[in-house]
């Protein structure tokens, strides 16, 4: 994936060496990892601009997967979309212009520009995004940081769900 964050947890210590143990453990991280990375992925995707293209976009790019197996557990939220990260970190001014093409259909369906004019406006936004920069929407960043206290009780929660399985209170 071009941009993605990734959130990953591993277990260790006396509890790791027990087989059950380890076999709760890894269903319940599991399950709540499962419940972190689409709650992420849902206020990623809210967070990322419409474009062109709406949901089948950058906005439809956006994808949550659970990896790893066990207690080596990470929830990844990314887009495979080349864009994706200047969308998220913006252009600094002075960088090079977008490849020939690439703005063509923001320019025609955002712009309203006539066809036979887009070329020649692509290159003209092109070269204003180069001198000037974009900022950046920083969707993934924004999303994960208006997450953390969820978050952090997602994972409290699994703790809990662990020791009332092995036998605790």
């Amino acid at each position: 994936m071009a941009t993605q964050y990734e959130i990953g947890i591993t277990v260790r210590g006396p509890l790791a060496d027990s087989r059950e143990a380890v076999q709760v453990m890894g269903q319940e991280i599991h399950r709540g990892m499962q419940t972190a990375v689409a709650e992420l992925e849902r206020r990623v995707r809210a967070r990322a601009p419409a474009g062109v293209m709406a949901d089948a976009g950058l906005r439809g790019s956006i994808s949550g997967e659970v990896r790893g197996r066990g207690l080596d557990v990470h929830g990844v939220v990314g887009s495979p979309l080349a864009y994706a990260p200047v969308v998220e970190l913006g252009r600094r001014a002075g960088s090079r212009q977008p490849p020939p093409g690439a703005l063509d259909l923001w320019v025609k369906r955002i712009l309203g520009v006539p066809e036979e004019e887009v070329r020649r406006v692509s290159f003209l936004v092109g070269r204003a995004i180069a001198r000037r920069g974009i900022p950046g929407r920083f969707m993934f960043r924004d999303a994960l940081a208006s997450f953390r206290p969820q978050l952090s009780q997602i994972f409290e929660d699994v703790g809990a769900a662990i020791a009332r399985r092995l036998g605790g209170r």
